[in-house]
């Protein structure tokens, strides 16, 4: 049967673990298939194993450290000898403080797991001297080695007692016919049963041969083995240190990602309930552009000032009445109803309209309207733009872009530079909001020359349309 591509080979029968951390087939085949949603992780993964080739399994126990709920290691002996290093790594990151606070984010949390690990599993590669990688592919060789002489032990041991049997199976036929007088049969099964015989010794002979190089193989194992338990001995404090570093790293990493795809969600919530390919989209998109980082830490700040701004206008705004209905809002209940409540007969009736919602009140009705129909946006993309000043504008026009959203008015943003340069139109109808729109505003720049009468006429003409 095919492996499936991206898992870890299942182990036979007696054969010891590849992975520190304890998972079983339904772990490595989930993470397998977080690994094909993911470039970055097959990248990492990649080339991660052209450096070392213990390496898928230890991007492997970094992933199950984060995401499972209760993560234990396997004891050393049941572990490979030249996977037990990376048990070594991920203990000392278990220990961190930092790995404790980073698993509250990605405990149980498929897509921040998988970005931590892109990160801890990258550190984790370049804390491992070039040194102990030789030592440790030399290792992991001696073991592919030791594999296949052990089979190859196997089989010729099986092959030469078969042929001793089949021999022992021929000098009876041999017996019986010499015994009936038959001796030229006799003769015949007696050669037979010596060639095999003959057959049986060479190849108990060759079976002694790869013995002795599967023993040597297993002493140079163990020899390495020693070596590499004292180096990390000498180097255990170095290794803590850079643990908590990568540790530390990864939670950074984590936390920005996590502000990063609230800041550019289109919905409050909404990156939450998204499929893991499209956060690792969204997340690749602005972590792979330094404006947007950079872009994306104003975003936030921006939609909540805006919003907040937006809440204190209506909790402002002047009313009047101007009808009478019936309801059960005791804010706006007419003063000739509460008067029923001073006698005791007419306050049960009271009582009773409440609950029906059948009690006269006011309707009122705002003065000063506010402001809901469209938003135009005018966006300067010249080159004296650059820098602070392209982050806030953007930042204002997208804070809008949420006001936009929230209200179901019509957005649009025209982005310009000099007489030259071409006007970029970006309209969304009404609350119609989505990140590859704001995405698109954002991303946008031309780093041209500056002229305000072609977005002004641009703007003019799309207030005149019926929809503006």
């Amino acid at each position: 049967m095919a492996k499936k591509k991206g898992r870890l080979p299942q182990l036979k029968r007696g054969q010891q673990h590849k992975t520190a951390v304890v998972c079983d087939s339904y772990d490595q085949t989930a993470f397998a298939s977080l690994k094909e949603k993911s470039t970055k992780l097959t990248e990492l993964e990649e080339g991660g194993s052209h450096k070392l080739s213990t390496f898928p399994p230890l991007m492997q126990d970094v992933y199950s450290s984060l995401y499972k709920a209760t993560p234990k290691l396997r004891e050393a002996k049941a572990i490979t000898q030249s996977h037990r290093y990376n048990r070594s790594l991920i203990e000392q990151l278990m220990k961190t403080e930092q790995f404790k606070e980073l698993r509250t984010y990605t405990q149980l949390d498929e897509f921040n797991a998988a970005m931590a690990t892109l990160s801890l599993a990258a550190s984790a590669l370049e804390l491992i001297p070039e040194e102990t990688k030789e030592k440790l592919q030399e290792m992991n060789n001696l073991e592919e080695q030791s594999d296949n002489l052990q089979d190859q032990a196997d089989g010729l041991q099986e092959a030469a007692q078969e042929a001793r049997q089949q021999s022992g199976n021929l000098q009876q036929q041999a017996q019986q016919a010499k015994g009936q007088g038959n001796k030229a049969e006799a003769q015949n099964l007696q050669a037979q049963a010596d060639q095999l015989s003959s057959q049986a010794q060479g190849l108990e002979a060759q079976a002694s041969g790869v013995q002795m190089s599967l023993e040597e193989a297993k002493s140079k194992l163990d020899g390495l083995g020693e070596e590499l338990g004292e180096d990390l001995q000498k180097n255990q404090n170095k290794l803590r240190q850079a643990a908590r570093k990568a540790a530390e790293e990864a939670l950074a990493d984590v936390k920005e990602t996590s502000e990063f795809l609230e800041a550019w969600g289109s919905e409050t919530g909404e990156v939450q309930e998204l499929p893991f390919e499209e956060k690792v989209r969204r997340a690749e998109l602005i972590r792979s552009s330094h404006k947007m980082r950079e872009l994306s830490k104003l975003v936030g700040r921006f939609k909540r000032l805006a919003l907040n701004t937006q809440k204190t206008k209506v909790k402002e705004a002047k009313t009047e009445v101007f009808d009478v209905v019936r309801g059960s809002d005791l804010d706006r209940v007419l003063p000739s109803e509460l008067e029923g409540l001073t006698h005791q007969m007419l306050r049960l009736d009271f009582y009773r309209r409440y609950a029906d919602g059948n009690l006269l009140l006011f309707d009122l009705k705002g003065k000063d309207k506010e402001g809901k129909g469209p938003i135009v946006i005018c966006c300067d993309n010249s080159g004296s733009m650059e820098g602070p000043k392209e982050l806030w504008s953007k930042a204002v026009a997208l804070a809008l872009l949420e006001i936009s959203k929230l209200q179901k008015r019509n957005y649009a943003c025209i982005h310009f530079g000099s007489d030259s340069d071409p006007i970029k139109i970006i309209e969304v109808p009404k609350g119609q909001v989505s990140f590859d729109k704001v995405m698109e505003i954002g991303g946008y720049f031309l780093n041209g020359g500056t002229d305000f009468a072609k977005p002004l006429t641009e703007a003019v003409m799309l207030i005149e349309q019926s929809q503006y």
